[in-house]
């Protein structure tokens, strides 16, 4: 065990951003740290430790070697990472100090410990991802036996401050969602040109997510796919082997992630001649959830365009089927704060990337489109390429 230095505060050659954004992320953050009067940030999840740390890499599917960042409110940012991850971190993160342990999650614990002791803060007010839709990314019983080392420390919850730091994008995080979401647009229009009647949900899922990866996406978003009478409720199951047939409507809710932004957009196609009824409720979903985007701007409510969506379904005529909500943040994870629904009262602000999702469900169908799309200074402009203003159809 020991500490390793990867580089000045300069830009690594493989970072995702330079090394200015990191500063200004690490700024904003202790400025919103001496605001809540806490004295460091533990940061042990993928997607924080990322944005914070600038440190990219795959091994987060392991849960036997954590990764940890340390942000204490003076002083500058400390990793805590085993020795396989060092020459990642050279190559990626603009942070300089670096301590390295060999082995799984007790040495961790172990450095951790001994470097609170050292910064003066074993008896600080520490946050830590554990509220609204934070996880640790450390066994739970690890993290009660830092508690325990450290008694006179609070551990507090720092998920606020963290969204907070998040949901505004910064120009360089909103070209990472733009190229995301042109990505997968792309990729909708080289599947619906293949797709044919015979071809098996698999086949939909491979050629949607190939398309992606060819064009440079990291990996493939969340894909779920549904087809066919009878299964148009299972909006949250992924492929199977059934295979298209006329009469048969086809919903995916794709996307990627491209430099570790997502992209998440629903859109749905015919095979064969669709009904009338089918054809007149796609075009009312799609004008209803363009009139909501039409809707946002700065300084309007998340259930002032909710409330929207509901008197609009209503004087269509349709099921509203909001899912708990009508859309949400979007950035590092699929899903983010805001949601858009009556009980969040977030205002709408400049740089904020958010997805619009009102959905109509019926037995003949499961009618969801979805866009993305950045708040401006004016109101709002799609990173998405608009669904068709017809249900298409695939003869």
């Amino acid at each position: 065990m020991g500490e390793e230095q990867a580089g000045s505060r300069t830009t690594p050659p493989f970072a995702e951003f330079d090394a200015a954004e990191y500063a200004g992320r690490w700024a904003r953050a202790r400025a919103a740290m001496a605001d809540a009067g806490l004295d460091a940030l533990f940061i042990s999840s993928e997607c924080n430790y990322r944005y914070l740390s600038g440190h990219v890499t795959p091994f987060w599917v392991s849960k036997s070697r954590p990764m940890f960042l340390l942000l204490p409110l003076r002083g500058e940012p400390i990793l805590f990472v085993t020795t396989s991850q060092v020459p990642t971190v050279r190559a990626t993160s603009p942070v300089a100090e670096v301590r390295v342990w060999e082995g799984f999650v007790a040495p961790g614990i172990d450095l951790l410990e001994a470097a609170l002791h050292e910064l003066g803060l074993a008896a600080g007010r520490i946050g830590a991802e554990l509220g609204e839709e934070q996880r640790l990314g450390l066994p739970y019983a690890d993290f009660v036996d830092l508690q325990n080392r450290l008694p006179r420390a609070a551990f507090v919850d720092a998920a606020e401050l963290l969204w907070a730091l998040r949901m505004i994008k910064s120009p360089a995080e909103i070209a990472y969602l733009r190229r995301s979401a042109a990505i997968a647009s792309a990729a909708y229009r080289e599947l619906f040109a293949a797709v044919r009647p015979g071809m098996s949900e698999r086949e939909v899922f491979a050629t949607f997510v190939a398309s992606t990866i060819r064009q440079g996406a990291e990996r493939p978003g969340y894909v779920p796919v549904h087809s066919g009478a009878g299964h148009y409720q299972r909006i949250s199951m992924g492929p199977t082997d059934r295979r298209l047939a006329p009469g048969d409507l086809l919903w995916l809710d794709g996307g990627c992630v491209y430099r570790g932004y997502w992209s998440d957009f629903a859109r749905m196609v015919a095979i064969g001649r669709p009904t009338t009824a089918q054809q007149d409720r796609y075009r009312r979903v799609r004008a209803i959830m363009h009139d909501c985007i039409a809707a946002v701007r700065p300084g309007v409510t998340m259930p002032e365009l909710t409330a929207r969506a509901q008197r609009a379904f209503a004087a269509a005529g349709l099921a509203f089927s909001s899912h708990s909500r009508i859309g949400h943040g979007l950035g590092l994870d699929i899903t983010e704060p805001p949601s858009i629904n009556l009980a969040d009262e977030t205002v709408v602000q400049p740089g904020m990337v958010l997805t619009m999702e009102p959905t109509s469900a019926a037995e003949d169908g499961f009618f969801q489109l979805e866009e993305n799309y950045v708040v401006t200074a004016g109101g709002c402009e799609l990173l998405t390429e608009p669904a068709p203003a017809e249900l298409p159809v695939i003869e």
